[in-house]
């Protein structure tokens, strides 16, 4: 996989360089990825459950089998030995009898045989009896229509061979299986890893490097050789050129956002800035009327109220550049720690602290990674919003507080005060957004847009839910990697 530039077509810095192809390389490859390692894993757990499963029902057969062709052996011992073993008792051949014994005690499963109840000295053949089970046949003969019961025929037999060779057998098959399995496993794998593992590699390093505010960047996959009579493309090939499509609008979009994103801050700072310069000549004028002399009380009221709708435009003008200033862009992003920042603002905002009676609740605070200056402003606005818009006869409470997880970082800024509908939690983070009449609280309906444009600097969100008694909470949810996320 490479990261291309389509400018010079070469391959980014940060690509990894292509390698010739071997067994040992894709193997590796293949175990360092998690998902090959996964498929690894469960090939060999299935094949292991399955020849294990199948192994079993084998074996459990064969023992079955070879268990009733011994007890079928035995049984024919009734037809094809008894009756001349008879007439060896009936003539009392010991020594003929002892070689018929000898032979019952050949056959398969038989661990001893004797003769009961025929007054024979040595009536017994074959080894000791142990665990197993007894076959008696009765010995008769016939003479005249008449049976005679010569005595019995006891024989001691077990399943001990049988279950010795079907536990070799097991022995044998698992070593074989385990051996077969870890071959096929092997084979598999470097299968998955030459057809699916190498490409997902690919795509997960591209999208680890991915950065949607370079240009150029292109998935490139390598090659995949053709199937012998398949022909089309493959899906691999098909995810190359969407991702590309896709990387090529992304760019487009960036572009186009960043020069609307431009222009529109070049446009309000410029206005603001020649905005600017006749407030500063009006208020100019109104002091120079006031040092002349006004004829009437009723002229100078009219100038007190130029004066102060002048300071209003005059503040309206320094909250747009400022929000101009976010807009623009870019910064250099460092450690901040909050507890020292919060503490900085509210000694900034202290006098009007003490003038509403408030009280800043602000325990350790973790630190953020982002432009101090931003975060300055964004921790005054929704300080000083809190002690501003106070309940009437209530003492203001503002509690600062925060929550570290594995992926963000978040703040939680609430006071008791007059709260925000559900209905406008949303519009107004807007420009020049109010909830309430100029005369009840002064301000230019910036304050929140700026706190929005601060958070969105950061690649962090901002939001409102209730806060303390009915007041308001700001929610500032930061991503732990600032680092990747500032711009």
């Amino acid at each position: 996989m490479a990261i291309v530039d389509d400018q010079n077509r070469q391959p980014a810095a940060s690509s990894a360089s292509r390698k010739p192809w071997s067994l040992a390389s894709a193997w590796a490859e293949g175990l360092r990825s998690t998902v090959g390692r996964r498929f690894a894993f469960w090939t060999i757990l299935c094949s292991t459950v399955l020849a294990l499963f199948m192994t079993f029902i084998q074996l459990g057969a064969d023992y079955h089998r070879e268990k009733g062709d011994q007890d079928a052996a035995l049984d024919r011992i009734k037809v094809s030995i008894l009756p001349s073993l008879a007439e060896s008792v009936w003539l009392l051949d010991e020594s003929l009898i002892q070689s018929q014994l000898a032979g019952i005690a050949q056959i398969e499963g038989v661990s001893s045989v004797e003769i009961s109840g025929a007054g024979l000295s040595a009536p017994a053949a074959g080894r000791a009896a142990g665990a197993g089970y007894r076959i008696e046949f009765p010995i008769l003969r016939k003479v005249n229509g008449e049976t005679d019961n010569l005595g019995s025929l006891v024989i001691y037999a077990d399943y001990s061979r049988i279950w010795g060779r079907v536990l070799n057998r097991a022995l044998v098959i698992l070593a074989t299986n385990f051996l077969k399995t870890a071959v096929v496993s092997f084979a598999i794998l470097l299968i998955f890893q030459r057809l699916v593992g190498r490409h997902l590699s690919a795509l997960s390093r591209f999208a680890s490097s991915y950065d949607p505010e370079a240009k150029g960047q292109r998935l490139a996959l390598e090659a995949v050789r053709a199937f012998p009579g398949g022909g089309g493309r493959s899906e691999f090939e098909t995810l190359e050129r969407a991702i590309n499509r896709w990387s090529e609008a992304t760019e487009r979009h960036v572009a186009q956002l960043r020069n609307a994103n431009r222009e529109q801050a070049e446009f309000t700072y410029a206005l603001s800035h020649d905005l600017k310069s006749p407030v500063n000549t009006m208020a100019m004028l109104i002091d120079e009327l006031v040092e002349d002399g006004v004829p009437n009380e009723d002229g100078l009221e009219v100038l007190g109220d130029m004066r102060a709708t002048n300071a209003r435009m005059g503040a309206l003008v320094d909250d747009v550049l400022g929000y101009s200033r976010l807009v623009q862009g870019g910064f250099s992003a460092e450690t901040v720690d909050v507890s020292v920042l919060v503490e900085e603002v509210s000694k900034d905002l202290a006098a009007d602290i003490r003038a509403a009676g408030a009280t800043i609740e602000a325990g350790r605070l973790p630190a953020v990674f982002g432009q101090p200056a931003q975060l300055r402003l964004l921790f005054q606005n929704l300080i000083a919003n809190a002690v501003k818009f106070r309940r009437p006869g209530k003492e203001a409470i503002v509690r600062l507080t925060a929550e570290v997880s594995a992926s963000d970082v978040v703040f939680r800024v609430a006071d008791n005060g007059i709260g925000i509908p559900k209905e406008y939690r949303e519009t107004i983070f807007g420009l020049f957004k109010r909830l309430h009449a100029r005369s009840d609280y002064e301000g230019s309906g910036i304050g929140l847009a700026t706190c929005r444009r601060v958070m969105l600097n950061h690649g962090g969100t901002i939001f409102i839910e209730d806060g303390i008694d009915g007041g308001t909470a700001i929610i500032l949810k930061f991503p732990r990697s600032l680092d990747d996320e500032a711009h």
